[in-house]
């Protein structure tokens, strides 16, 4: 019997988006094992900002990432993207939904190590996710916030034509400002059952 590879025996891990010389694909055990335990420091730089992150000033416990996989459906999901470059996970990106068959509306949010920061990159994430979520997923809206302090991600939404609102953003797939080429491959039938979408193949 033929031994399927690992993108066969799980939808989510077949999808691949390109942007520039970036590619984000869902998170395997190895790249979970990467950020494990990621600083403060690493994600913001010394010394620290007034904002971090909530969640890093937890003990880590990987756990939740497996649960995301296991309690996947139609009525809630999430796709946690690790962020690669070089042969290098330098970030994550997550995207979660409730609902979405009826509302549509994607939330996410992204980090990458502060050494690679002022390079744009975390804008070329931005467009690949907006790309993503807006002409393969079906999305009508895209939902963000960041931390009271940081201009950085309140900078990078502005530039995609999110309206802002104090720590929260919202773009509308009409607002989209479109940004450099997005590749997006690995979409599946079974992908879309388990999200609740019915893709256009």
């Amino acid at each position: 019997m033929a031994v399927k590879g690992i993108e066969e025996m799980w939808a989510p891990f077949g999808i691949s988006v390109q942007v520039g010389e970036l590619t984000l694909r869902v998170l395997r055990d190895s790249d979970i094992a990467a950020i494990h335990g990621v600083s403060a420091a690493a994600i913001f730089g010394e010394p620290l900002p007034e904002y971090t992150f909530p969640w890093l000033k937890e003990k880590p416990d990987p756990s939740f990432r497996w649960a995301h996989r296991a309690q996947m459906s139609p009525e809630e999901w999430s796709l946690d993207f690790g962020v690669h470059l070089d042969g290098e996970i330098i970030g994550s990106v997550d995207l979660r939904a409730k609902n979405f068959p009826d509302n549509h509306e994607v939330v996410t949010g992204s980090w990458i190590y502060h050494r690679l920061q002022g390079r744009s990159i975390g804008t070329q994430i931005r467009h690949a996710v907006a790309v993503f979520c807006f002409d393969y997923l079906g999305a009508r809206q895209l939902r963000s916030e960041w931390e009271p302090g940081n201009e950085a991600s309140q900078a990078v939404s502005r530039k995609l034509g999110y309206t802002i609102e104090g720590n929260k953003a919202v773009l509308c797939k009409e607002d989209y400002k479109p940004g450099p080429e997005v590749t997006v491959s690995g979409m599946s039938e079974e992908l879309g059952a388990m999200l609740g979408i019915n893709f256009a193949l």
